[in-house]
């Protein structure tokens, strides 16, 4: 009797978690400016009203009117994608968790940031290797 009430005590505990919502460990969300280099590439550039427009994901989605001064985080890992600073740009950018290794023939970079200037955080473990 009581390996009944056990077994039942433990369907029902498997019943409830199967029932809690599922999350994504990781995604962009541009309205928290974090994006996630898993997703597809990540250009950060000039964007109109003097801010700064980042477009990334494999459907190039575009966030733009992002204040010149406002931190972006760049979360994810990739053998496939880019992280890019256009030229003439100056953003404030957070490294978490990272790691982009192009495979061989993908990319000859991992981050790209000639002729920006790049205020740099390195959050977690961060890996960049360019070919």
């Amino acid at each position: 009797m009581k390996t009944k009430g056990l077994l039942s005590v433990l369907l029902c505990a498997v019943l409830i978690l199967a029932m809690l919502p599922v999350t994504a460990l990781a995604a962009s969300n541009p309205a928290s400016y974090t994006f996630d280099i898993s997703e597809g590439d990540i250009t950060i550039g000039a964007g109109s009203s003097s801010g700064l427009k980042v477009t990334y994901g494999a459907a190039s989605d575009v966030a733009d009117n992002i204040a010149a001064t406002q931190n972006i985080t760049v979360i994810g890992e990739t053998t496939a994608y880019g992280l890019t600073v256009e030229s003439g740009v100056t953003v404030n950018l957070t490294l978490n968790n990272v790691d982009i290794q192009p495979a061989s023939g993908v990319y000859k970079f991992a981050f790209n940031m000639s002729g920006a200037t790049v205020n740099l955080t390195l959050s977690g473990d961060n890996t960049l290797r360019s070919l």
